[in-house]
């Protein structure tokens, strides 16, 4: 039979159990600031659970909308960047048309599809981007 004590580690004592024994005995003596391993990546998760844990119902829900609004802020930054390239791209096509190329080589050097590039050039004589950049 074995009998695991943290307050009786040696050199002996396993690196492993060791960070573990140093998370036991550290959560029961230090509960505010553990000095604990936290390469160990299992000690590491411990530890966040523990945090977590602690955390009353009002801090979980306002941790839970800080990362909500965080992802939501990132979406809307990520539609708006592509709503920039395409208006951007837009653009060059239709200089790239007023130019003479051919839709297949703006459709090549801008990701734009033929269709609304055809489309681009019916409304390009016009001199506005017209709907496309809505």
């Amino acid at each position: 039979m074995i009998f695991l004590n943290p307050n009786f580690k040696s050199d002996d004592t396993p690196h492993n159990l060791k960070d573990w024994f140093d998370l036991i005995k550290e959560s029961i003596d230090n509960p505010e600031h553990p000095k604990v391993n936290l390469k160990n990546r299992v000690i590491k998760k411990v530890v966040k659970l523990i945090e977590d844990d602690n955390l009353t119902p009002e801090e979980r829900r306002a941790a839970k909308i800080a990362v909500a609004t965080e992802k939501t802020r990132l979406l809307v930054e990520r539609k708006a960047e592509a709503r920039g390239e395409k208006i951007a791209n837009l653009k060059t096509a239709q200089k790239m048309i007023a130019e003479g190329f051919e839709v297949e080589m703006i459709s090549e050097m801008t990701g734009l599809d033929v269709d609304t590039l055809n489309q681009l050039e019916k409304e390009s004589y016009g001199g506005e981007l017209g709907n496309l950049s809505h």
